[in-house]
């Protein structure tokens, strides 16, 4: 159960779905959050070809691996960002899988359903 202020409880799945179905996703923007690139330096630890989760360092040329609760959030990413992508089930998770290449770089969000998080935790 996620517990929030002023907010009941409800399952993971339908709070994200919920949070993400009525816009009120404000960590989602456009553009680069300022402390991050201003810590950009820390947190690749002067790696070249670091693995990262967000957009800014992919742009950079760095791998990017993310992980989706919500389908739908992860198949928008791509469309959004206009990647061409292949969807696949992950024979392991039981759950979708994405993957798009540009260049060299592979860009790997995952989608997952809470069971699957919590068995790959």
């Amino acid at each position: 159960m996620v517990k929030t202020a002023g907010k009941s409880d409800m399952p993971q799945f339908e709070y994200w779905t919920n949070r993400w179905n009525t816009g009120d996703t404000p960590w989602h923007l456009e553009g680069v959050y300022p402390l991050l690139e201003k810590n950009q330096d820390v947190i690749l630890a002067g790696k070249q070809d670091a693995q990262v989760y967000l957009p800014m360092f992919y742009d950079k040329g760095h791998r990017v691996v993310g992980v989706e609760y919500i389908e739908e959030v992860a198949r928008g990413f791509f469309v959004d960002n206009n990647l061409p992508f292949d969807e696949a089930e992950c024979p392991l998770l039981k759950c979708k899988t994405f993957q798009s290449y540009r260049s060299y770089y592979d860009v790997t969000p995952k989608g997952a359903d809470d069971v699957n998080i919590t068995r790959a935790v």
